[in-house]
């Protein structure tokens, strides 16, 4: 996509007005997300049953961030605006190539409001998952329109990305695999091709299972990895009346965008 000068002054724009906007509010840091990262660089073992009830990316990224800055609130910061700018630009890009260029800047002129009502002024772990998430609904799409099934297995592999920052993208997978079935199946003239597109839908998604296990298995015992990254998240936690939101505030924003185009 070509970026004329117009296009470029209008994401520059739009973007510089967003950061400011969140620099002005009050920031806030939350201990999950402090404390496990200073434990990353601090200590041999996890001793604190957060850094397993969290996929770890978001903490590995935090603390390798401060180990250039020496400053978690710097750290953490920054890494947020690195994705209000990717996120910002992923969306204007998007609209403007689908839409034009006018529709572009409306959309992401009403999407900054909302990305700052719904928890903006602070880092979570499942506002870093939401560019893998931009990213596998566009390759959604395209699988929708095309029926490729590389564009169904890109789609995957990026939402498993998403899954080593916090593990509620599991529902969105969900979304997908009835979508596959339910409306994508009657496309089909094969069996086999319905079967290929589950494999490349779910193999992602094992695999970042199974991978993020072995990561927080490195640094804890079994029981204490089983019990707070396997127990706890799958059985306990969706349970519990005051965590029971499966789609987090962050998400909200992004989603009501996607929906409306």
């Amino acid at each position: 996509m070509k970026i004329t000068p117009i296009k470029f002054f209008a994401i520059l724009g739009l973007v510089t007005a967003h950061i400011f906007w969140l620099l002005k509010i009050n920031p806030q840091v939350t201990q999950e997300l402090i404390f496990p990262s200073w434990l990353i660089s601090n200590a041999s073992t996890f001793v604190s049953e957060t850094q397993s009830m969290y996929p770890p990316l978001l903490f590995y990224l935090i603390s390798t961030v401060n180990n250039f800055t020496h400053n978690f609130l710097l750290s953490i910061n920054l890494i947020q605006l690195i994705f209000v700018i990717i996120i910002d630009s992923l969306l204007f890009f998007y609209l403007d190539k689908k839409f034009n260029l006018k529709l572009a800047i409306i959309g992401l002129t009403f999407y900054i409001p909302w990305q700052v009502f719904f928890r903006g002024n602070y880092l979570w772990f499942d506002f870093a998952t939401i560019p893998f998430i931009v990213i596998s609904f566009f390759y959604f799409e395209k699988f929708v329109t095309d029926l490729k099934t590389k564009n169904l297995l890109v789609a995957s592999s990026f939402l498993a990305i998403g899954y080593f920052f916090k593990s509620t993208v599991f529902w969105i997978y969900i979304l997908y695999f009835l979508w596959t079935i339910f409306l994508i199946y009657p496309k089909r003239k094969s069996f086999l091709n319905v079967v290929k597109d589950i494999v490349a839908l779910l193999s992602p998604l094992f695999s970042a299972i199974i991978l993020n296990f072995l990561i927080l298995l490195t640094n804890g015992t079994f029981a204490f990895t089983f019990y707070w990254n396997i127990v706890m998240q799958i059985f306990i936690y969706p349970r519990l009346p005051t965590l029971a939101r499966p789609i987090s505030a962050n998400y909200y924003s992004v989603i009501t965008l996607l929906l409306a185009i």
